[in-house]
């Protein structure tokens, strides 16, 4: 359960950070081939959603999608970029099943057009390239992301495929000197690389000093803020006080004095959420306490103030605990 919430919170700031159009423009500048970054008009990167329903409408959710426009051939190209703190035997068939997501509603979207496509756009499918963005543990990735390789097939029969491997960046291969040169993107690929090692605290003021611009930019604040938070959910720090230590004494003054500020408004929301939970905790042993009385339901939900669905809850926890035992 534990991994489930941390690998959750790894994708949250993965995603949250790439909504930062400074950031998107960077991962692609530096992270894509050459050929097809210089290519883009990084001026029309744009993010797209990345919910699909599949042939059995289930959803499927793919981690970040962007479209761009490319001049030179007048057309635009889908950027499927998925996010991965584990490891997964079949993420090649993972990254196809969204790919063909992206695909079928693009061409949905031309259907609806219908008059208004042009009959040479219309007919033909739009180019998606697939990234995969790994920070985990083990590395280099264990495992093929050859499509070809998620088949059990003894006799060949997709040998004609001519499917080649999906492209993977490893944060753990790229080396600090070359992610802290970026602006932008480099301290969130730090915070990544190093959140979850046990020697987060020795990189902090390296992850958060190259967050310079941060006086009159509201974004680069938004994404220290956004970064501050990351590290303190899922990294090795012992307390927010050895954060903040740290901060005021290796920190530049400019940037050390923001993410002073934003660092103890967090400490201050951890305490106030720290004491709304006790609060919440001792409603509910008063609720159970009622319950275990026979008292009626809404006249618990009103005294307590919990709501009535918890109220509920409890009942069945309590019915349960009493068959049991």
């Amino acid at each position: 359960m534990k991994s489930r919430l941390l690998a959750r919170q790894h994708d949250k700031y993965f995603r949250a950070a790439l909504e930062y159009q400074q950031v998107a423009i960077e991962f692609c500048r530096y992270l894509l081939p050459k050929p097809i970054s210089t290519a883009m008009n990084m001026a029309t990167l744009k993010s797209e959603p990345t919910t699909y329903i599949n042939s059995k409408l289930q959803e499927c959710f793919s981690d970040t999608v962007f479209s761009c426009q490319v001049p030179k051939y007048s057309t635009q190209i889908y950027l499927l970029i998925e996010h991965q703190s584990s490891v997964d035997y079949m993420m090649a068939f993972r990254v196809h099943e969204y790919l063909y997501g992206v695909l079928r509603r693009h061409r949905k979207q031309l259907l609806k057009l219908d008059g208004d496509s042009k009959p040479e756009t219309k007919n033909v499918l739009p180019a998606v390239y697939p990234l995969l963005f790994y920070h985990g543990q083990p590395s280099p990735y264990p495992h093929s992301l050859d499509l070809r390789r998620c088949f059990y097939d003894p006799l060949q029969a997709m040998s004609f495929l001519q499917y080649t491997s999906i492209d993977l960046v490893d944060v753990n291969k790229l080396s600090d000197d070359e992610l802290s040169a970026w602006s932008w993107f480099g301290p969130v690929a730090l915070a990544l690389k190093y959140g979850r090692k046990k020697e987060l605290i020795d990189h902090v003021a390296c992850i958060l000093s190259k967050l310079y611009r941060v006086k009159g930019d509201h974004n680069a604040e938004e994404l220290l803020r956004l970064t501050l938070e990351y590290l303190i959910q899922v990294g090795h720090l012992s307390s927010i006080d050895e954060l903040l230590k740290t901060i005021e004494q290796q920190l530049p003054e400019q940037v050390g004095r923001v993410a002073m500020t934003i660092a103890e408004q967090l400490k201050q929301q951890g305490r106030r959420e720290g004491q709304q939970q006790g609060q919440k905790e001792g409603c509910q042993k008063v609720a159970l306490s009622m319950l275990k009385e026979g008292v009626e339901l809404a006249f618990i939900s009103r005294v307590t103030e919990l709501d009535r669905s918890e109220v509920d809850q409890l009942k069945q926890q309590l019915e349960k605990s009493d068959a049991l035992g």
